[in-house]
């Protein structure tokens, strides 16, 4: 059982249970966030049990304000957020499959 969290009633993960994990020395790593690429928030490793023995892990910012961030960027630079959304949706989506075994309209 994976940590993908299901809404009641419903077949299908709805999103993913993370846990804060602490590092050791954070200043000896530059950290930037595996979704949306950015190091200017608080990035840190975020875990979710993929079973009772296994947990996986992304840096992730902390806040999980990635599509702010994204669109806060886009703004300022006057281009669309349609692209970045679509390219972060894909990593959250590659992270959930392939560290978590979930399949985006799959009866999980």
């Amino acid at each position: 059982m994976s940590s993908g969290r299901v809404a009641p009633g419903g077949k299908q993960p709805t999103g993913i249970a993370f846990r804060r994990d602490h590092q050791g020395d954070k200043s000896l790593v530059p950290q930037v966030c595996d979704w949306c690429r950015t190091s200017e928030a608080e990035i840190g490793l975020l875990t979710t049990d993929v079973d009772s023995k296994r947990r996986v892990g992304v840096n992730l910012c902390m806040d999980l304000r990635c599509g702010e961030r994204l669109e806060s960027v886009a703004n300022l630079s006057g281009r669309s957020i349609l692209d970045d959304t679509q390219r972060l949706v894909e990593r959250m989506a590659r992270f959930a499959s392939e560290a978590l075994g979930l399949e985006a309209g799959s009866d999980a």
